[in-house]
C-alpha cells in the first residue's frame, strides 16, 4: 500500500483518489490542448494523406509509414544518425569519464571547473553551434589557424561531406559532457571507500585501482549516460539546423530529427513527417523507460541506508601524497583540469572575440585568437538595425513571466504526482515523461492548429503558454517533493492540515532550493527554445532570441561578427542568471553527485 494512503480513513479514501485532480487542473488546462491533443492529432495525421493548406485528408492507414521507410532520404538520415551516435556517444563518455575520475582523484572540489562546465551547459545549442562555426571557419577559425601553424592546408569542416557530421558531433560532445560528468561523478562517490582502501593495502597503484575497481563499478552510470545521450541525439535538430544550414553538402548532415523538422515545418508535408515522428517517439519512449528503470535501480542506496560516508576519505589518498610520485600525480591532475577548463571556455570566448572584431585584424599568427582592436560596432548593429534588441525584449517578456507563473502551475501538479495516488496517475506520469522526452516537432504541428483556432498564432502568448507547464520542470519538482520525509507529511495530516495547507506550510518551505533551481530551468528553457517560435511565430518583431540568432546564422550574406554578436546576445542573459544562482545550482548538483540523498528518499526507496 502506498505510504500516503496509510493514515487515510476508509470513508474518505474514495474522495482522496480524485482530489489530486484539483492540483493537476492548472497544468492540465495548458498541457491537454497544447501537448496531449496535438500528439493525438499527429497520430491521426500519420495515417492520412493530409493537405496542410486545405486541412483535409483521407485515410491511407500505413501508406505514410511505408513511403517513409522506403524513401532514400529516410534511409540516408537513419545511417547518418547512427554514424552521428557512433561519434557522439563514445566521445562524450570518454571525455566525461576522464574528467569525473580527475575530479574524484583531486582532494579539493574544482569549483572553477564546475562553474565553467555548467556555464557552457546553460548556453543554448544555437549559441554553441555558432561558437563552433566560428572556430571551424576556413578564413580565420582557431582550428584552421592551428592547422596552418603546423604547415597544413585549411579545411572547410562544415562543407566537406565526410567531416560535417563528426564536426557537429564534436560540438555536441562539448555541449553535453557536463551532465554526464555529474552522473559519472555520482557513480564514483557511491563506490565504498573500504574497497579502494583494501586494494591499496594489497599494493595496488592508483591506476590499478581505477582499472580494476573504478571502471567495473562505473558500468551502470555509464550505461545511464549512454541511454541519455541516445535520447538527446534522437530528440533535437538544432545543431544540424544551425551548423549545416540545409542538411550539409549533398544532405550529408541530415539526421532523422532534422528530416522530421524539414518535412513538417518547412515543407508542410505533414503525413510523412508525423509518421516519422510517431516512429521516433516510439523508439525514444523505449529508451526513456529503460533510462528511468536504470536510474531507479542505480540511485537506491544500498542496504536501505546512506551511501557510505567513507567513500572519499583522505586515507585513500595518503599513500599517493606522501612521496614524490604522488606530488607529480597531483600536479598532472591539476594541469589536466586546467586544460579542461580552458577547453571549455574557448568556444565561449570565440563568440566574444569574433563579435568584437568586425575589422578581422588579429594580433597573433593563430587567427581568431586575439584581435588587435576591440570594437562593439557589430554588436550595436545587431542590437539596433538587425532587430536583436526586439528579440531580447521578446525573450524577457516570455521567459521571466513563464518562470514565475510556470512555478505556480507546475508545483501543485508535481505535489499531486509526487505524494498522492489517484485514478489514472500512473498513465499520466508516463505521459508527462514521454512529453518531456519526445521531440517537440511531434506536437508542434498540432499546436499550430490549436493556436490558429484560438487566434494565438504568430504571438508571443502561444510561446508563453507552452512554456507554462513544461514536463521537465514538473518532473524535477516531483523529484524534490518525493525526497521529503513521509513521516512529516503524515504528521501534518494528523494535525488536521488540508492538502493546500500541507503544500503551503510544509512542502514549499522545504523545497525552496528546488523551486529556485526549477525557476532557473524554466527561464533557460523558455529563453533557449527554438522549435516552438520557428513553427508558431512568423513575424521578426515577435521572434525569440534563439530563433533570431539561428535565422541570422543561416543567412549566407551576413558577416561573421554579426552572426557571433547575435549568438552572444542569446548567451549573455542565461549566463547572467547562472552567475547569480551558481552557488545554489552547484551546491544542489554537488549534493546529488556526492550521494547526499535526503532521508525521505531513502525511506521511500525511490530514485
Amino acid at each position: 500500500m502506498p505510504d500516503d494512503l496509510v493514515l487515510i480513513p476508509p470513508q474518505s479514501r474514495r474522495r482522496w483518489i480524485f482530489r489530486p485532480y484539483g492540483f493537476l487542473l492548472p497544468a492540465l488546462v495548458v498541457m491537454v490542448p497544447l501537448v496531449f491533443v496535438p500528439c493525438i492529432w499527429a497520430a491521426l495525421v500519420s495515417v492520412q494523406d493530409y493537405d496542410a493548406f486545405e486541412r483535409t485528408g483521407k485515410f491511407i492507414w500505413l501508406g505514410n509509414f511505408v513511403s517513409a521507410l522506403s524513401g532514400p532520404l529516410f534511409l540516408r538520415a537513419v545511417l547518418h544518425t547512427l554514424y552521428f551516435d557512433a561519434v557522439f556517444v563514445p566521445g562524450t563518455l570518454l571525455v566525461s569519464s576522464v574528467l569525473a575520475i580527475l575530479l574524484h582523484w583531486r582532494r579539493r572540489r574544482g569549483a572553477l571547473l564546475e562553474a565553467v562546465l555548467y556555464a557552457s551547459f546553460f548556453v543554448s545549442l544555437v549559441a554553441s553551434g555558432i561558437a563552433w562555426r566560428t572556430r571551424y571557419r576556413p578564413d580565420g577559425g582557431l582550428i584552421n589557424g592551428l592547422l596552418m601553424l603546423a604547415g597544413c592546408e585549411p579545411v572547410d569542416f562544415l562543407h566537406e561531406p565526410h567531416l560535417v557530421l563528426p564536426s557537429i558531433a564534436i560540438m555536441n560532445i562539448w555541449r553535453w559532457f557536463p551532465i554526464c560528468t555529474v552522473i559519472l561523478y555520482a557513480g564514483l562517490r557511491r563506490i565504498p571507500g573500504d574497497v579502494r582502501e583494501q586494494a591499496l593495502i594489497d599494493g595496488a597503484t592508483r591506476f590499478g585501482v581505477t582499472r580494476h575497481v573504478t571502471f567495473p563499478m562505473m558500468r551502470r552510470p555509464g550505461m545511464i549516460c549512454a541511454v541519455l545521450l541516445i535520447v538527446i541525439s534522437l530528440r533535437g535538430f538544432e545543431d544540424v539546423y544551425v551548423m549545416s544550414r540545409d542538411g550539409g553538402p549533398a544532405t550529408w548532415a541530415i539526421t532523422v530529427p532534422f528530416l522530421m523538422y524539414r518535412t513538417s515545418i518547412e515543407q508542410f508535408d505533414l503525413g510523412p513527417a508525423m509518421s516519422i515522428a510517431i516512429m521516433l517517439a516510439f523508439i525514444i519512449g523505449l529508451f526513456v523507460f529503460l533510462l528511468f528503470a536504470m536510474c531507479k535501480s542505480h540511485f537506491v542506496p544500498a542496504r536501505g541506508g546512506r551511501v557510505p560516508e567513507k567513500d572519499a576519505t583522505p586515507n585513500g589518498h595518503r599513500h599517493f601524497y606522501s612521496n614524490r610520485a604522488g606530488a607529480c600525480t597531483s600536479i598532472a591532475i591539476g594541469l589536466a583540469l586546467t586544460v579542461g577548463t580552458i577547453a571549455a571556455l574557448v568556444p565561449l570566448y570565440a563568440l566574444v572575440s569574433t563579435a568584437m572584431n568586425p575589422s578581422g585584424d588579429w594580433a597573433w599568427g593563430i587567427q581568431g585568437l586575439w584581435p588587435k582592436r576591440w570594437d562593439a560596432s557589430a554588436l550595436a548593429g545587431v542590437l539596433g538595425g538587425l532587430g536583436g534588441g526586439r528579440a531580447l525584449l521578446n525573450g524577457l517578456l516570455v521567459a521571466v513571466p513563464a518562470a514565475a507563473v510556470g512555478l505556480v502551475v507546475c508545483t501543485p501538479a508535481a505535489y499531486a504526482m509526487g505524494v498522492k495516488s489517484f485514478f489514472g496517475g500512473a498513465s499520466l506520469r508516463r505521459a508527462v515523461i514521454l512529453a518531456a522526452a519526445v521531440s517537440p516537432i511531434l506536437y508542434i504541428a498540432g499546436t499550430w492548429r490549436v493556436a490558429a483556432a484560438l487566434h494565438l498564432w504568430n504571438t508571443r502568448l502561444v510561446v508563453f503558454l507552452i512554456m507554462l507547464a513544461h514536463p521537465m520542470v514538473i518532473l524535477a519538482l516531483k523529484a524534490y517533493i518525493r525526497s521529503l520525509p513521509p513521516d512529516m507529511l503524515d504528521a501534518a495530516r494528523l494535525d488536521g492540515l488540508s492538502d493546500i495547507g500541507i503544500l503551503k506550510t510544509v512542502v514549499l518551505p522545504l523545497i525552496r532550493r528546488g523551486l529556485v533551481a526549477a525557476g532557473v530551468m524554466l527561464f533557460v528553457i523558455a529563453w533557449n527554445t527554438l522549435s516552438v517560435p520557428l513553427a508558431l511565430v512568423n513575424s521578426s518583431d515577435k521572434q525569440m532570441p534563439a530563433a533570431f540568432a539561428a535565422e541570422l546564422a543561416r543567412e549566407p550574406w551576413l558577416p561573421w561578427p554579426q552572426v557571433a554578436s547575435a549568438a552572444l546576445l542569446t548567451a549573455l542573459p542565461v549566463l547572467a542568471v547562472f552567475l547569480l544562482c551558481h552557488r545554489l545550482l552547484l551546491g544542489e548538483a554537488a549534493d546529488w553527485a556526492e550521494g547526499k540523498y535526503p532521508e525521505g528518499r531513502q525511506n521511500r526507496g525511490q530514485g
